[in-house]
This record gives structure tokens, sequence and C-alpha cells, in this order.
């Protein structure tokens, strides 16, 4: 009765994850144009306090002993990170109010993420991510086909698909997030001669056509390189490459190379037609950097608000002619190493690279999940913030970076821990996709 009853228990608890992976990765975007702005507050407010109610719920039947935080010494990397960034945010923003709520969601999506790397596998994870990311697909489908008067776009993307975001590079990122990730389960479940079903591969490929269809070269690009890494390198390499080391030489050499050497490509790239300011990119990071070097250089300013501090806006548009493009532009560095810079300073892009280092120095002695997994999202998050932004607080790329850092930091124990209170291991379904 007991086993029937945490069995049940876990399959309510494993929709509410489904729920909220579903709104992590976009929902309900340009839904909002149908249904009124109403509905993004409510569904991310209501993914926010299902996430703190299952980590309450979990912590213990008696509910004067829940805790919404349990402070294991083997996550010391990412609190820390994530503590220095609320105060010296809290220290240099100009906005404490927005900052409040801003370091707290934070906060909580860390929180939340080491929960999910203690209560499912590795595996169940991936599975309840692919549920989510099918429903993600299918209403990213649905809304140009059912809404097609609300489906406007900006004349570049007219002819790509953009889903519900309205945006190529968004939904490109997307996709091949759930790309990568699916390809993860397929390795993890061939390991164990645990074949995934026809449906598994027809979904794979219903989304290689829709990254087709976004017109990302970007997006495409990356996925054959974690694709090269996942199916040639680590079945001839037993031994998982460094990827803590691996992000930091080239995060940040990546930058270096692309300000010192493009430039002197340049007559070369123009000469068969490539942009080679990467779509202007490499001059916003030279503002930027200029920007930082002279303003709140070591606390930057303040998590999430660099975009929102109209002072820093200003002194990037001063870099820029104003009747250019870029005197105006205000969506992001469009690098993560720099989204972080802005707001974090250089104290916080230290404390970062130095969380990443610890969460992954033990990576060589975790369970064969755990390798795959951890080093392709990490290869993943790598490439993808060379020119994208990323951080946002409750996006899917912040909550699986502090997901894989988690597991990183557990990589001592072969199975995911649940405490005694939390609910049973057993998978979550025996003949899924």
């Amino acid at each position: 009765m007991e086993t029937e009853q945490a069995f049940s228990r876990k399959k309510w608890v494993s929709l509410a994850v489904i729920c909220i992976f579903l709104n992590i990765l976009g929902f309900p975007g340009n839904y909002t144009r149908v249904f009124g702005g109403w509905l993004k507050p409510a569904v991310e407010y209501g993914a926010f306090f299902l996430e703190l109610l299952l980590m309450l719920a979990s912590s213990s039947d008696n509910v004067m002993e829940m805790k919404l935080i349990d402070l294991d010494y083997r996550f010391t990397p990412i609190y820390l990170f994530v503590l220095e960034v609320a105060v010296t945010s809290m220290i240099s923003t100009n906005n404490r109010q927005e900052e409040i709520v801003t370091v707290f969601r934070l906060a909580v999506t860390a929180c939340f993420a080491v929960w999910l790397a203690r209560t499912f596998s590795v595996e169940e994870l991936l599975r309840l991510l692919l549920y989510s990311q099918i429903l993600f697909v299918a209403v990213s489908v649905a809304f140009p086909v059912l809404f097609s008067a609300y489906d406007v776009r900006a004349a570049s993307y007219r002819n790509s698909f953009v889903g519900i975001g309205g945006v190529k590079n968004e939904i490109a990122g997307e996709l091949s997030f759930g790309l990568i990730m699916q390809m993860v389960l397929y390795r993890i479940r061939e390991l164990k001669n645990d074949r995934p079903g026809r449906a598994f591969f027809v979904f794979a490929a219903v989304q290689v056509i829709l990254l087709i269809l976004a017109k990302s070269a970007g997006a495409i690009i990356t996925v054959l390189l974690i694709f090269a890494y996942i199916f040639i390198y680590q079945k001839r390499h037993e031994q998982t490459v460094n990827i803590g080391l691996v992000y930091l030489l080239t995060a940040s050499g990546f930058i270096v190379l692309a300000l010192t050497m493009m430039p002197l490509f340049e007559p070369l790239l123009e000469m068969i037609g490539k942009d080679p300011t990467l779509t202007g990119r490499i001059p916003l990071w030279r503002q930027m950097i200029s920007v930082m070097q002279e303003n709140k250089t070591f606390f930057g300013f303040g998590y999430g608000m660099f975009w929102r501090d109209q002072r820093a806006v200003n002194l990037m548009h001063a870099g820029f002619d104003k009747y250019s493009f870029m005197a105006g532009m205000t969506s992001g560095s469009h690098n993560d190493l720099l989204e972080l810079l802005a707001n974090c300073g250089i104290m916080g892009v230290a404390s970062f690279f130095l969380s990443m280092l610890l969460s992954f120095s033990g990576l060589r002695n975790a369970d064969r999940d755990r390798k795959i997994f951890c080093s392709a999202f990490v290869l993943y998050f790598t490439i993808h913030g060379l020119t994208e932004r990323t951080w946002t607080p409750f996006q899917y790329m912040t909550l699986f970076l502090f997901i894989s850092m988690a597991h990183g930091r557990m990589a001592e124990t072969e199975n995911a821990e649940c405490s005694p209170s939390q609910l049973s291991s057993q998978p979550i379904t025996e003949n899924g996709i």
C-alpha cells in the first residue's frame, strides 16, 4: 500500500515538474497575444509557486519540520555563487526593489535545480524534459496554424519558423537544447540496452525539420558538434573532458580572439559575403567591455539589471552613431560571459568560474549517466553562450546549468539521492517513448 502511494505521489510530482519545464522552455510566449497579457505572469508565478510547493512538501511529512533549503555541504559552490551574486547585486544596483525579486528568483531556481538532482535520476529527469518538449513543440507548431492573425513577426523572420517566441534564434536555441538532451537520453538508454521506440525518433525528426526551418546556422552547427561529441568522442574515450576548465578557457578565449583576430580577416570575410562583425556582435562586445572598464567594474550593475538600468543603456548607446541600429538596441549582450560581467562584474565572473571548476572537479569519478549528461549540457551551454545571451533566472539554460552543477557535485555517488520522505526511485514509465 505504501509503495502504491509513493508511486502515485511521484506521478503527481512528475506531472508538476513537466508543467514547470514547459514554462521555462518558453510557454506561453506569443499566446499572450491571443488570451491577453495576464497569461504570462500567471503561468510564470504559477510555476514559481509550484517549485516552492514541491520543495517544501518533499522536505518532510510534518508541516512544522518543512524547510525550503537543505544546505547539503556538497552543493556549497552553487550556494556560495548565488550568495555572492545576491549580495554584490544588492550593493551595486540602482533599483533594489526589482533586484530583490530577481535575485530571489535566481536563488529559488538554484535550490529547485538541486532538489531535482537529488530527487530524480538523470534518466528520469530527461524523460520528464522530453514530455515537456513534446508539449512545447506542439504548442509552437499550433500557434501559427490556429492563430495566424496573431502571428506577427519582423520582416527578416517572415520565412523562418519562430514558434511562439517571435525570434528565430530563440526557438532555434530551444530546439537545439531539446535535441541535445534527447540525444543524451538515447545514449543513456542505449548503454542499458533499452532502445527507445519509433515515436522517439519521429519526434527527433520533427525537431530537426523545425530547426532547419528556423534557419539558424549556429544552432544547427551546435547540434552537430554535440552529436559528434556524444556518439563519436565519448564512445572512444572512457574519461570525460574537464568540462569546467573547457568552459573557462573557451568562454574567455573566444572573446579575446573575436576582438583581436576577427578584424584581421575582415577583407577575406567581406570578399566571400560574410559579416566580419558577427551580425554586429563584435562592436557591441567592444563597447560593453569599454563601459564595464569605466563603470562598476567589480560588482556590475546588479544581476539581471544592466539592460533595465537606463544609465547603463545610455552608456552603451553612446558608443554608436545615433542613427544606427546599435544606438537603439536593448536586447542583451549576445554573450553569456559578457552578460554576467555587465550584471555581476569581475567578482561575479570569478565566482562563477570557481563554482564551475569545483562543481565538475569530480566528474571523472561519476557514473556513466552523469558524465554524459553533464559534459553534453555544459558543452552546449558553452557553445550557445558564445553568441547568445543566457542567465535569465527562470529560463531552461539557467535551471539546467544548476542541475548539471548539482549532478557534478554528486559525482561520488552512483544514483540520485532522495531524502527519506521523498519519493520512490522507480522509473516514471516502463514503456514510454
